[in-house]
């Protein structure tokens, strides 16, 4: 049975040097019924004759080329001559500069196909810099349904705003889109295409890469300069989503009325923002530090997956002012291959929704569970690795207090992962180690926070049945650099060097655990909230960048267990709130449920919804909020003493003035 044809609608306007690529594309496609429309909107240069010399090409491979010919309008016009003349059961709309993978169509067939609730469906982006062709990132909703997809998308709050991702019926789209006709503007049209859709019928995500987007700096999107051209760019916006308002017949006068007074308010903001950057000067170039080269400095993890996966050892992690470690190129080793936008885990996010198990559960032995930051289960997971003769690598404190990644391979050499350790980790060399013990064939576990998994799984690049991965539900991970000036201030307050520190002290209970310090003539310990170190942590203000917009926190991971404190557990199980700890186990995989059952019977357990986990520890699937005196913070970090730092910069409000201004900017 022949497929249902897939009309792709393109506008061009000087396309020759991206046409022959996106051509290719489509031809190269797995879908095998496809009718592209494109029309050349006045083209300069020799976009028609390349479309001409692909004829023949669509023709022989069974595929329909319709040409159409305007005087140039802009990108919303050239789309209302396409629309008139597509004839496909399914629409699709791309722009020339762009290309597809090579079964972006069949895969977004198959998944509008699969799932009759969806009247559109979209998919994920890469974001590429066109002159070097370095993947910068990659966009795109995780969840299979995103709620309030109008309003997010209309907002810009939870959403991206592209072309060729997008997947509708046509029966559809013509009962959202009258007469086949949107408002004609330089630009725009993705909203006004996207915004009815959403309006009337639900919105689902495929959680693939299905279009590869040029980032190009001569691009009409990339090209505003000036306070009155950017002015103009912000009333062309309000004026166009106006238009789109006006335009859906259902909705309600008050609805409409309200969302134009917030597009107002919006670009309002937007309008005194562009005025407060002008006042500032010209935007800083980036520095040396920012301009690492695999992915956005704000979201890079520090992973370490792409140094050490470079097969020239081209790429060292270096310390930022901040204290943490990014990735830094040498030029003259680097050969281009893009292994390392290819292993990066942020560049290339992959999560699959899938069967999940959870319990609310704390570890029998009572010595074994009170040294534990919760419920003790680390212990046991790991103690059944080393049965094995297997390997299981953590988080550790080395001589210096430092806290590295290391491994062990005997029953003694466990403790020292034990606890809680609130600093971001150095993983050394442990993604190497790991590999090496793997491929002798050596059962590994491996425990990090969720972006080292992924490093380590990206690193690996496939699947190893003897792998068994365990991430946190993490808050968020602290600067190296701020630990050492903390450990220093303490020491000098004592009067002695540390000699051990536990971060979750429990004598005192669970829930208002204890931060302690020991040394050779006594011990400091002072409960978490009130431990200057502590609040700089949960306070966000010594959080890594990546942390407040962190790619890897989902409710479906690809570690094999997920483990954290069930905090709220006196609302779920009254009988097992004793103050002593549990434990919050997810089962990602059959692997990790397989050790699970292995150390069942020591372990005191009940069945749980991940929504009540979730209820109690928000991190699970939320990032950390920006403290909005970070930026000062670590810029002081060496000029004063630690506990001035804190009670200047942690935690406090901004003065009314600086409230007021935060809100109107």
């Amino acid at each position: 049975m022949k497929n249902d044809l897939v009309s792709i609608i393109v506008p061009c306007y000087n396309g020759e040097k991206y046409l022959n690529t996106f051509f290719d594309s489509i031809l190269n496609q797995t879908y095998r019924n496809i009718e592209l429309i494109i029309t050349n909107d006045g083209s300069t240069d020799n976009s028609l004759k390349i479309m001409n010399s692909y004829m023949d090409k669509f023709t022989n491979c069974g595929f329909d080329l319709k040409i159409l010919n305007k005087p140039n309008g802009g990108q919303a016009s050239a789309i209302n001559y396409c629309l008139k003349e597509m004839t496909g059961e399914y629409l699709i709309w791309a722009d020339c500069d762009d290309y597809y993978e090579f079964d972006a169509i069949e895969s977004l067939v198959f998944y509008l196909k699969s799932n009759p609730q969806f009247k559109l469906v979209r998919g994920k982006a890469r974001y590429i810099d066109y002159s070097s062709g370095k993947t910068l990132r990659i966009v795109g909703p995780r969840e299979q349904y995103c709620h309030d997809t109008f309003e997010k998308y209309m907002f810009e709050t939870d959403s991206y705003c592209l072309p060729g991702v997008n997947i509708t019926y046509t029966s559809y789209f013509d009962k959202c889109i009258k007469d086949r006709h949107i408002y004609e503007t330089k630009g725009g049209q993705n909203w006004q295409i996207l915004l009815p859709l959403m309006y009337y019928g639900e919105t689902g995500f495929l959680d693939k890469v299905v279009y590869n987007y040029n980032v190009i700096n001569t691009s009409h999107s990339h090209d505003i300069h000036g306070i009155k051209n950017q002015f103009k760019r912000c009333d062309t916006l309000k004026d166009i989503l106006y238009h789109v308002l006006d335009s859906i017949e259902a909705m309600q006068e008050y609805d409409r009325f309200d969302y134009k007074k917030r597009i107002k308010k919006k670009y309002f903001k937007k309008k005194l923002k562009i005025i407060k950057e002008s006042l500032r000067g010209k935007p800083k170039i980036m520095n040396s530090e920012k301009a690492h080269v695999v992915c956005d400095y704000n979201k890079c993890t520090g992973c370490g997956a792409c140094c050490s996966k470079c097969p020239v050892s081209a790429i060292k992690l270096v310390n930022s002012s901040e204290g943490f470690l990014y990735p830094r190129i040498d030029k003259e080793k680097c050969t281009n291959c893009g292994l390392c936008a290819k292993t990066c885990p942020v560049l290339n996010e992959e999560s699959n929704k899938k069967e999940i198990t959870a319990y609310a559960c704390y570890n029998k032995n009572e010595a074994e569970r009170m040294n534990s930051s919760s419920g003790g289960l680390f212990i046991l997971l790991a103690k059944q690795i080393i049965k094995q003769n297997g390997v299981v690598f953590g988080a550790c404190f080395n001589d210096d207090l430092n806290v590295i990644h290391s491994y062990a391979e005997s029953e003694n050499d466990l403790n020292k992962f034990m606890t809680s350790k609130y600093v971001q980790s150095n993983l050394m060399n442990c993604l190497i180690e790991a590999k090496e013990f793997l491929e002798k064939g050596r059962i590994v576990y491996f425990s990090g926070t969720p972006c080292q998994i992924e490093g380590l799984l990206h690193y690996l690049g496939k699947k190893y049945d003897n792998l068994i991965t365990q991430d946190i539900i993490c808050h968020g991970v602290p600067s190296p650099k701020v630990w050492r000036k903390y450990l220093e201030y303490r020491n000098k307050c004592d009067g002695h060097s540390t000699n051990y520190v536990n971060f979750r002290n429990k004598t005192n209970g669970w829930k208002q655990y204890e931060v302690s310090f020991k040394h050779n003539d006594g011990e400091y310990s002072i409960k978490f909230n009130e431990d200057l170190y502590m609040k700089s942590f949960l306070k966000n203000t010594s959080l890594r960048e990546s942390c407040y917009n962190c790619s890897f926190k989902t409710i479906y991971r690809n570690s094999d267990i997920t483990l954290g404190d069930f905090w709220g557990i006196e609302k779920v199980f009254t009988d097992m709130n004793d103050n002593k700890g549990i434990s919050a186990i997810v089962l990602n995989s059959q692997k990790g449920m397989d050790l699970f059952n292995k150390i069942s019977k020591d372990v005191e357990y009940r069945d749980v919804n991940i929504d009540s986990i979730i209820s109690g520890n928000s991190s699970y699937i939320n990032s950390s909020l920006n403290d909005y005196q970070r930026k000062e913070f670590f810029t002081n970090l060496e000029k004063m003493s630690f506990d001035i730092l804190v009670k200047k910069y942690v935690g406090k409000k901004p003065s009314i003035i600086k409230r007021i201004i935060r809100k109107v900017i």
